[in-house]
């Protein structure tokens, strides 16, 4: 839904219904597994961008820490590592992304009564991944049109989005564990409670603040040809005029960033504790 939002036209039906509405239509029209088109796709380039990602995080958190300066100014070393670690990540994530997003939006050209206008301007009416392709076809014809560029298209505006997200995130879930845990009583080390309520309000702040980002990143990556990020910029400043054109896809951005949190964090800090013994 997130994705379908950030790139469809003012007056189609991702931006014209709510949130809930659409993701009615879509079961709808297309069936339940619908809602989960691209899925495999976000797990074959999930599992391993993840296991680095927290892994670069520790190791980077950690020495820097052990130098005077880190221990001195924790907070700068949260932003760092959490920044940092996120760019080893993404190589690996973004190829399975740009075709888990390809196949999110290959149907919006023949959703009822939009046709082809679904699509704004950055993804073209003739959009090639209109239909039911799947993702190994998806690939295949970005090999073909592109080369290796076009499976790693939007890394930069990628890296751009997620890096400064990362920060945020760690910031925020490093301050937010002590504060929950000193408020509760409860040891932020060991309490899964803390650890997963500082999970969800970290990860919801951290959404919030990088929508615009991600809608410009999302957008660089299913369009149907290579474009500036500039380029994008201007679409959509052509196309919605207002700041409430750059959080297209706010709310299913939000919502989904707190249980994906939690699952992550906690896994991380049972991993981390398991790893101690």
């Amino acid at each position: 839904v997130k994705t379908r939002q950030q790139v469809a036209s003012p007056a189609a039906r991702p931006l014209t219904s709510s949130t809930l509405g659409y993701m009615r239509l879509i079961a709808q029209a297309e069936g339940i597994g619908s809602l989960y088109r691209g899925f495999g796709w976000s797990v074959i380039g999930g599992l391993p961008s993840e296991v680095s990602f927290y892994l670069s995080y520790t190791i980077l958190r950690d020495a820097m820490l052990a130098l005077p300066v880190g221990a001195a100014s924790p907070s700068t070393v949260y932003v760092l590592a959490g920044g940092l670690a996120d760019v080893v990540s993404l190589v690996l994530w973004v190829p399975a992304d740009i075709i888990s997003q390809r196949m999110q939006i290959q149907t919006m050209q023949t959703e009822a009564g939009h046709g082809a206008a679904s699509l704004s301007g950055a993804c073209v009416t003739t959009h090639p991944h209109a239909g039911h392709l799947s993702g190994w076809q998806v690939a295949r014809h970005l090999y073909q049109s592109e080369g290796a560029r076009g499976i790693f298209r939007g890394l930069g505006a990628t890296i751009a989005t997620h890096s400064p997200a990362s920060a945020i995130f760690w910031l925020a879930y490093e301050h937010g564990k002590e504060s929950i845990g000193a408020a509760a009583r409860r040891d932020p080390e060991s309490s899964v409670a803390v650890q997963a309520g500082a999970a969800s309000l970290a990860g919801m702040a951290s959404a919030s603040i990088t929508t615009p980002l991600d809608l410009i990143k999302t957008r660089v990556q299913c369009a149907p040809s290579s474009k500036s990020i500039r380029a994008h910029i201007g679409d959509l400043w052509r196309e919605q005029a207002t700041l409430s054109g750059l959080f297209r896809g706010f709310l299913p951005r939000v919502i989904a960033s707190a249980p994906r949190s939690v699952i992550s964090l906690v896994g991380y800090e049972l991993a981390l504790g398991w790893a101690a013994k």
